[in-house]
């Protein structure tokens, strides 16, 4: 646990809530605050392309693209991504992605 705390930032279904400039500017807070061999870790929606923005909650979902585009504008680099298995086809698929 220990090393977890020291070596991983971590968001879920928290990027939503951000506009771009924002979300860049939070990762590379992130990334300047990582100790040596850290990881940033993000869990969120995606959608098939293009962004969505919901009306009730003003939340932003951003396809792939975006968010692999958002990443290398923060200066991050991506280490591994995995898309959530057995989550309801009905739903936004899930995607986890590990950021250095």
């Amino acid at each position: 646990k220990q090393w977890y705390q020291r070596r991983v930032r971590g968001l879920q279904w928290v990027i939503i809530y951000l506009s771009d400039t924002d979300f860049i500017t939070m990762l590379q807070r992130f990334k300047a605050g990582l100790r040596e061999g850290g990881y940033i870790l993000i869990k969120d929606n995606v959608t098939k392309s293009g962004s969505m923005v919901d009306s009730d909650d003003s939340s932003i979902t951003r396809s792939d693209l975006q968010l692999k585009q958002i990443f290398s504008r923060a200066g991050c680099q991506l280490v591994k991504e995995q898309v959530q298995r057995h989550f309801p086809r009905e739903l936004f698929k899930v995607k986890y992605y590990v950021l250095q």
